[in-house]
């Protein structure tokens, strides 16, 4: 009987030194410090002010700053402190006034809220009421955690993201290009969801031209109506994807020219043959589309014979693609073709290269017309062609912006009458004479590269002037040895590449 008597004083005593402890409110109990995420919590939809009781005991709460209160694109007085606890990461805004400017990005904050008021203010939760003495600088130049975060996951879970540093890929805009800009509301989507980003007109951001796409890193912010916005804190914020052209500067003679071709990639020739262009002025191909064609004359190609409607004879004789989206920098490199590899089924991988249209046309059929092929660009035999047309409706009588012939002979003109064959233009290979020989192996125009050598990348190298929209040096073919591990640096430098000159 003693021996139970005892054992159940001892209990009874450490029952009561257990609750005489205070306790790591971390883990459910007592404590002077409160997580952000329980603060969050505390909001019933009226402004709350803050007090031991409804913090259970806490007064503390704490953060790392992630506002830039000099860039302007934060209210005014407003500091954002983030916190990770529990493997969430939670945000809130500080109402500080003119003391908000003594905290910056990285700063790490310990905040009394004892007497603060948790209300939200134009659709953001924030605390208000808090005295300077209230908030201690505890360290500095802290790491600011930035999650990686999609539209539609902002706008399904605010209170995940309400307050905290994100960064969104792939931001999808409708500008009115070389004219809007970045100020204000705007409307994106990324593939998932629309959601807006927020621009200050007092912003250092604000006067930037708005591009199609970007990368935006920035501060989720809820507005007075609920919706989901991202607001850049900074310049290098806000990364254009895109180049703005102004559509108003018309096209050169020569806006694309044809700078290289793989015919023979190792293995199979299916969907892993490209062809390389340059850009001699900026182009946004949404506003002004470009189309490109093919053309292989194997002697079993249909239609058999000569190619009586030109570029637009179709099936096994001509392939083209359209070019409608994206945009490309004067003086940069782009491609066209099947998949984004430098040398077929098992070499490296060259997607982060400018591709402006991809079709895997040994299943697919072209754009308008060009039926499947295992073999787009000829390597051996008749002679094969790549031509660059203005715009996506390619008929018979279409005129090329650039072209190129290689290879053999074979089905390619009929003198006539009429005559019929692969219009050409005046560049550096060809010459139409004033439209007396407006067709390839018409009179003077029999120029034609060699095919390169098996497996090999043809550069098409010359000097081009973007001032005189002429040709300095012509073109020559330079083959190029491919290997699995070859990447695009062997395509678009070194010998025989061809230049911009002003």
């Amino acid at each position: 009987m003693k021996k139970i008597f005892k054992l159940i004083l001892g209990l009874v005593i450490v029952a009561m030194g257990m609750s005489c402890e205070k306790h790591d409110f971390a883990e459910g109990e007592l404590s002077s410090f409160i997580n952000i995420q329980r603060v969050r919590l505390l909001y019933r939809d009226a402004d709350l002010t803050l007090t031991r009781e409804n913090l259970d005991g806490a007064q503390i709460t704490a953060g790392t700053v992630i506002s830039v209160l000099d860039s302007g694109n934060v209210s005014p007085g407003i500091v954002v402190i983030q916190s990770e606890r529990g493997g969430k990461m939670r945000g809130i805004s500080l109402e500080l006034g003119s003391d908000a400017s003594n905290y910056r990005a990285g700063d790490s904050l310990s905040v009394n809220i004892i007497g603060g008021i948790l209300k939200r203010v134009d659709g953001t939760l924030r605390i208000s009421g808090l005295s300077p003495q209230s908030v201690e600088k505890v360290d500095e130049n802290k790491n600011v955690v930035i999650r990686t975060a999609t539209a539609i996951n902002i706008n399904s879970k605010p209170e995940e993201y309400e307050s905290t540093a994100v960064r969104i890929y792939g931001l999808k805009f409708t500008p009115d290009l070389g004219i809007e800009t970045i100020g204000g509301t705007k409307v994106f989507n990324d593939n998932s969801a629309d959601m807006q980003m927020h621009v200050e007109s007092s912003s250092e951001l604000s006067s930037s031209l708005l591009p199609k796409t970007a990368t935006v890193t920035g501060i989720i912010f809820r507005n007075s109506e609920g919706v989901m916005q991202v607001w850049p804190r900074v310049k290098s914020d806000f990364i254009s994807t895109s180049i703005i052209v102004d559509p108003r500067i018309p096209l050169g003679k020569f806006p694309v020219i044809i700078t290289g071709f793989l015919s023979d990639p190792t293995g199979t020739d299916a969907n892993y043959e490209y062809i390389q262009f340059m850009a001699t002025q900026d182009l946004d191909f949404e506003n002004t589309p470009f189309s490109v064609v093919t053309s292989n004359n194997a002697g079993s190609a249909t239609p058999t014979g000569m190619p009586v409607n030109g570029w637009a004879t179709g099936e096994m004789r001509t392939y083209k693609f359209n070019l409608t989206s994206g945009t490309v920098a004067k003086g940069s490199f782009f491609y066209v073709g099947g998949y984004k590899q430098v040398w077929g089924s098992s070499s490296a991988d060259i997607s982060s290269a400018k591709w402006i249209a991809n079709i895997l046309y040994a299943s697919t059929p072209g754009n308008g017309f060009g039926t499947v092929t295992t073999n787009l660009l000829a390597n051996s035999g008749n002679g094969a062609g790549i031509a660059v047309f203005k715009g996506t409706d390619v008929t018979v009588n279409s005129v090329p912006v650039d072209v190129i012939f290689f290879g053999g002979d074979g089905n390619l003109f009929s003198a006539g009458p009429p005559a019929v064959g692969y219009r050409i233009t005046d560049n550096d290979l060809y010459s139409t004479m004033e439209g007396t020989q407006p067709f390839y192996k018409q009179g003077t125009n029999t120029k034609k590269f060699s095919f390169p050598a098996a497996t090999n990348f043809a550069k098409l190298g010359g000097v081009y002037n973007v001032t005189s929209q002429s040709w300095t040096t012509a073109r020559v073919k330079t083959d190029v040895p491919l290997g699995n591990g070859s990447t695009i640096t062997v395509l678009e430098a070194g010998n025989g590449v061809t230049k911009l000159e002003q």
